[in-house]
Parts: structure tokens; C-alpha cells; sequence
């Protein structure tokens, strides 16, 4: 996993992986695990399919829009949070045009910041923060699903309750 300053912690209890965005501290030496208290410590491998969602998520926070759309499968579908949060917006996104279309329209109206990726197969959660750039600079604890194939992203669902993402991967 290359990434520009971070550093990947994972749990020893439950395997839950922490990033730390473009070097800053998201888990300090000595703390817990958020999800189970478990022991931290530095990952020495990170799953590929995490590892793609997170250099994705390093192109994001570097403002690397195109790097992030050739992350994307030709064919990827993406469901973002802004749907959910404004009226009238596109609900679904398709294709390198529509992702391009969808990370400009996010980029005006938040900033997404993860704090930690799990995978799940071939589906990776991030748990992290939206903040809204609406004039109210409301801060929201949210949740996004990435279907990865052959280190492309192929799908990505925006969730504004974690714990309904954390349903929708749970196995049928």
C-alpha cells in the first residue's frame, strides 16, 4: 500500500485497519481499537482490495481527480451520499464521465475524510466524517461500501448511518 504519509495500524482482536490521512493521527500510540478495544499495532501487510480503496482515498485527499477516476472500472456505479442529502441530485453515477461529474459535485459541497477501511472480500467499509460545506459546517460520522474487481473499483454506496452499512455487509 503506497500512500503519501500514511501509516496503516491494524487490530489485533478484530483486523480492523486504521489510516492515518496524509500523516495525520488518527489512533495515537497506546489507544484502543474504536471498534472492539483491541491491541494496536503497525500493519505489516495491507489486503489488496483495502489497499486499493485506500489509495484511492490518498488521491481524494491529495485533489488527484483524475488518478482517482482511473482507480474506477469503465463500468463503475457509484451511489454517493449527495443524493441523499440534496434534493435533486444525480442518485447514480456512471462510467469514468459520471464519477468525474460526481467527485467535482462533491468536491464544492463537502469534505470526506476516512478514518478507518475494513475489508470484506471483495468489498471494503470506511467509516469516517463528511463535512458539509452548506454554511452550517455540520460535521456527519458516515460510511461508504467499495466493490473492488481486478484492483479497479467497481461500485462505491454512500451511507449516512454506519451501522446500515455495516447490515448491508453482513451475508444473507
Amino acid at each position: 500500500m503506497s500512500s503519501i504519509g500514511s501509516v496503516s495500524l491494524r487490530c489485533a482482536a478484530c483486523g480492523a485497519t486504521w489510516v492515518t490521512p496524509r500523516g495525520q493521527v488518527v489512533v495515537a500510540k497506546g489507544e484502543r481499537c474504536l471498534n472492539c478495544a483491541g491491541e494496536l499495532a503497525v500493519a505489516d501487510r495491507v489486503d489488496d482490495n483495502v489497499g486499493t480503496v485506500w489509495q484511492a482515498w490518498d488521491r481524494w485527499l491529495a485533489g488527484d481527480i483524475d488518478g482517482l477516476v482511473d482507480q474506477h472500472h469503465p463500468e463503475a456505479e457509484v451511489h454517493w451520499l449527495r443524493c441523499r442529502l440534496f434534493e435533486g441530485a444525480e442518485p447514480v453515477y456512471r462510467g469514468h464521465t459520471g464519477i468525474r461529474r460526481c467527485l467535482e459535485d462533491c468536491l464544492d459541497a463537502c469534505e470526506a475524510s476516512p478514518n478507518e477501511l475494513r475489508g470484506f472480500g471483495d468489498r471494503v467499509l470506511t467509516l469516517g466524517k463528511l463535512l458539509m460545506k452548506d454554511g452550517a459546517e455540520e460535521t456527519l460520522s458516515v460510511a461508504w461500501i467499495h466493490r473492488v474487481r481486478e484492483g479497479k473499483i467497481l461500485s462505491l454506496h454512500g451511507y449516512l448511518n454506519p451501522a446500515e452499512a455495516l447490515r448491508d455487509l453482513e451475508p444473507a
